[in-house]
Order: C-alpha cells, then structure tokens, then sequence
C-alpha cells in the first residue's frame, strides 16, 4: 500500500440544538439535533509505514496516550474497515478536549475512514461507520445536518 503523505483536519462537531425523544432498547438515545462542525480540529497525519504505529501528540494527548491503542476509535476504525491494522503510520495532532461532547474520538474515527478508502480508492461504507458510535456517520458527512435517530438519520 504505497501512497504518498497526506494530512486531514479531524474537525469538532458541535449541537446548535438537541432534543432527546426516548431510548432505543440498548440504552442509546433517539434524538433529533442541528449539528454544526467547527474550524477547531484534530489533525492526522498518514505516512506509509513498515507495521501499523499512531502517535498522539498535542494539548490532549495525555489522555490518550494513557489508553490501550486498541480502544482508541482510530485503531477500531481501521481494523473494522481492513480486517487488521494496516502497515501505515497515523500521527494525530489532539487539539479537541477528550470527552468532551464534541465528537473528537468520532472525528478522528471518520477522518481515518475517509484517508483509508483514499489510500485504497474504495467507496466509504456509512452503515459500517455506524458500528464506531452514533456521531460517526454525521462526521464522516462532514457538512452541517439535522440528525434523527440514534444519529444515523
């Protein structure tokens, strides 16, 4: 998988407004909210490597780097989308606050989705970004929408 260098903004979504309606029956909620996406973002870089390696540098990695790798969105994206970590090099740039409500880990989690299939030229599977979390295929969208359902919508 050869390819040349690219870096992506990881942006920040943001809820102009939000309404709960219920939940579904696995606890997630049934929403409808107005999202919006900031300038403030996350970068990532993507470098081809020799074995699969994310570095995560910036104002919040400290968080993060604390975590198994393996419960890190990145890392889940890319073995939900490749079957196993492909041979490249991630270094993200944490500029967004973790846990925060703004749909960082989600971010980050779309912009990997979208560099992969760049990287393989293949088309990006929104329903299989659903199975990351619900913000996932609103960010991988990228453009303000009205959201329904557990986000899906």
């Amino acid at each position: 998988m050869e390819f040349d260098n690219f870096t992506l903004n990881s942006p920040a979504k943001i809820n102009l407004c939000l309404h709960i309606n219920g939940k579904t029956s696995n606890n997630y909620h049934l929403l409808s909210s107005l999202i919006c996406f900031t300038e403030l973002a996350d970068k990532l870089t993507f470098t081809h490597a020799k074995e699969f390696e994310l570095n995560i540098t910036g104002k919040y990695s400290k968080q993060l780097n604390n975590l198994d790798i393996s419960d890190n969105l990145i890392t889940k994206s890319l073995k939900l989308i490749c079957g196993k970590l492909p041979k490249i090099k991630i270094d993200l740039e944490k500029n967004l606050p973790v846990a925060a409500g703004i749909g960082g880990g989600s971010s980050n989690a779309a912009i990997t989705i979208k560099a992969i299939s760049k990287i393989m030229e293949g088309k990006i599977n929104y329903d299989m970004a659903l199975k990351l979390g619900a913000d996932v295929p609103v960010c991988l969208f990228g453009k303000s929408a009205i959201v329904n359902g557990i986000g899906e919508t």
